[in-house]
């Protein structure tokens, strides 16, 4: 939702809300609408206005390859049998920071049946946004040879895999100043949308690296020979964005179920986006079966574990720069689409 579509938006609530407001059929009692109300509220956002991939490639791109080899030679009494085949697959479906959980509060003013001002603060715990590259080879080998009525069968087995998992979730807790339009249906049934800017006051992303390596090989023949390896990589980075205002809008349905209590759904929408400020390695990991478990955090400088984003980056590169270890790198910032539509429903108290 940019801001041509927000501004549209807000032309539609108001038209159809004096339309309503225009039918005189309809019986308001004016100070029972009065007043101050409070809203609790959970539901689901899904993210919009999605993107795949990301700067330096840290999401690989949509790509699959499957190749299969088989042949026989027959040649000077000796018979080999190679069957071998290779499985590359990398998947990166679009994604949003905007999806997840949402939880909400909110506390309002009705001036009179037909407009008031609302305040809310709306938490959302983020969902994983998860690609995956996955690489497997496996290969079977056999070779007869006969030689002076003697026959020698040598079979080997070997196989090998691989797994690069990026995931990326985004906790998001802000405050929403908002105009409310209501347009009452009847003594019960009533429609209300509602508009808002949106101010962010905790905005982070939990980005995972993950890397697996299998591999096994074995020999049946003269000789038996039985290996195998694995090694697992694994990274957690925080990701930091600067303070950026969003969008929001609303439409949904209040239905009274007790003199003070309406039961509320709305269809909701925000935009916004996500622009990074700095990135910290809290965790980083790797084991594998020759050199057992190590901390790769363990020891590294301030430069190699921070990063700071910064909208505008120079480098002369006619002076010669001095490494700082103790400081943060330096690089320049990229956004990410922090965007959503959701569905939330919940109840609402008029005091």
């Amino acid at each position: 939702m940019n801001k041509k579509t927000f501004f549209m938006t807000v032309a539609l609530c108001y038209t159809t809300v004096s339309g309503v407001f225009a039918q005189e059929s309809i019986k308001i009692n004016e100070n029972s609408s009065k007043g101050v109300y409070v809203r609790i509220g959970g539901g689901y956002s899904l993210g919009i206005g999605k993107t795949s991939g990301a700067p330096n490639d840290l999401m690989p791109n949509i790509n699959t390859v499957t190749s299969k080899k088989s042949d026989y030679i027959s040649k000077f009494g000796t018979v080999e049998t190679d069957e071998s085949t290779n499985t590359t697959k990398k998947t990166n479906a679009a994604f949003s920071l905007g999806k997840g959980i949402n939880m909400a509060l909110d506390v309002g003013y009705m001036f009179n049946s037909n407009i008031g001002v609302e305040l809310s603060g709306s938490y959302l715990m983020g969902t994983n946004n998860k690609v995956e590259d996955k690489n497997s080879s496996r290969s079977h080998r056999i070779v007869a040879t006969s030689s002076n009525n003697h026959a020698t069968v040598t079979e080997t087995n070997a196989s090998s895999s691989s797994c690069t998992t990026n995931s990326m979730k985004r906790t998001y807790f802000s405050l929403t100043p908002a105009v409310k339009f209501v347009a009452p249906i009847n003594e019960k049934l009533s429609l209300y949308s509602r508009i808002g800017v949106v101010i962010p006051i905790l905005n982070k992303m939990i980005y995972e690296y993950s890397d697996e390596n299998r591999s096994s090989y074995s020999q049946r023949g003269n000789q038996s020979v039985n290996t195998s390896s694995h090694s697992n990589e694994n990274k957690k980075m925080e990701f930091s964005s600067y303070f950026k205002l969003g969008y929001s809008a609303a439409i949904g349905v209040d239905f009274s179920i007790g003199e003070r209590i309406n039961l509320f759904g709305e269809l909701n929408g925000v935009s916004n986006s996500f622009e990074t400020k700095k990135r910290t390695i809290t965790k980083w990991t790797k084991s594998s079966s020759a050199n057992g478990s190590q901390n790769l955090l363990k020891g590294l400088d301030t430069r190699d574990k921070e990063t700071e984003y910064l909208k505008e980056y120079v480098v002369d590169n006619k002076k010669t720069s001095t490494t700082n270890k103790n400081s943060p790198r330096k690089d320049v910032s990229f956004s990410l689409p922090a965007s959503s539509i959701g569905v939330t429903v919940g109840l609402a108290y008029r005091f």
